[in-house]
């Protein structure tokens, strides 16, 4: 019994050493969503596979940036930590105030603005600091130009549907700079307060943004959902479709679930990137001289059955554009 506590012992000790010699990334999620959990697979997927030897350590937020900032500051206070990375803009925003002064790099994926959030200068560029990442966002002009050749130039208006969390305020201003410059699409928008990821905090905000699209309705022609942690529940979508359809949403569930259409980044290929870039680090790369850059890969989803139902007729490219990913 004495020589196998001995054995055991030595096996802890030598695993402990092994964890404490390779090299320690810290992965911080924003909150507990699919478009945020299904980059981390991919991201931990390909790490892996470039360093079967790296140790991955995840915490979430749960979409509290106070929680995060403070999870943050007492892991680095406990040991090393080599790099951060940060899944969506919260946890970014968090290790980005932190890390300044520390010489530990920091890689953002799932961040749709990260100029306009204030992680990097502009984006297509390095930064030139401990700063890099993947922006996960596709041309607002390109989604606008989408709907009008799905509305075939008919006049309609749109309301735009969202919170303040920090993404969902920039593209809420992109998308009506772009509309302005359209003569036959009108707006209107409905914004509420983003408090936290908190489940009864986030139902609050749902049932205060329904409340809203109801008084509206007679207003409006369809609902647009910007970006943002509420546009990732299917169920709160299908009530806001029971008041008008929704023309387009941020995530590929909403389609299947009746949402018109979207177009967004691969979230494989936006967590691989991420994934490349901190193994490119852990080599001994400078993050100022990574370029921040997109990823290429785009999906597009169409409701064919949606379409249908509002009597739009569908482009063939576009048919061509959603192959894999049309819903009925």
């Amino acid at each position: 019994m004495i020589l196998y506590r001995c054995i055991l012992g030595l096996l802890v000790l030598h695993a402990t050493a092994r964890i404490a010699q390779a090299k320690q990334v810290l992965l911080l999620e924003t909150i507990s969503l699919p478009v945020v959990q299904e980059h981390s697979k991919w991201f931990k997927l390909q790490l892996k596979e470039l360093n079967p030897n790296v140790h991955i350590e995840t915490y979430n937020g749960e979409g509290n940036a106070e929680k995060i900032e403070q999870f943050l500051k007492a892991r680095l206070a406990k040991g090393k930590v080599d790099i951060v990375v940060a899944n969506a803009t919260l946890a970014a925003k968090a290790a980005q105030k932190l890390l300044g002064d520390k010489k530990i790099p920091l890689v953002f994926f799932t961040v749709s603005q990260p100029a306009k959030a204030g992680l990097v200068e502009q984006v297509g560029a390095p930064s030139g600091t401990f700063i890099t990442g993947v922006p996960h966002s596709v041309s607002k002009k390109t989604q606008v130009s989408i709907l009008k050749r799905l509305l075939h130039a008919k006049k309609m208006r749109v309301t735009f549907l969202g919170s303040t969390y920090p993404s969902a305020v920039d593209n809420l201003a992109k998308l009506k700079a772009i509309f302005a410059e359209t003569t036959h699409l009108e707006h209107s928008e409905i914004i509420v307060d983003y408090k936290s990821g908190k489940d009864a905090e986030m139902k609050a905000m749902q049932a205060k943004m329904i409340q809203k699209a109801q008084a509206l309705a007679k207003d409006t022609d369809f609902f647009w959902i910007l970006t943002g942690p509420a546009a990732e529940d299917p169920k709160y979508l299908i009530q806001l479709q029971q008041i008008k359809p929704i023309v387009f949403a941020p995530n590929m569930e909403a389609v299947r679930a009746g949402t018109l259409f979207t177009m967004l980044p691969s979230k494989e290929s936006s967590g691989r990137k991420a994934a490349r870039i901190t193994h490119a680090i852990l080599q001994g790369q400078n993050p100022g001289s990574i370029p921040v850059e997109h990823t290429k890969e785009v999906s597009f989803g169409l409701n064919i059955k949606t379409a249908a139902k509002l009597g739009i007729v569908v482009p063939s490219d576009l048919l061509d554009l959603a192959t894999g990913n049309i819903y009925k």
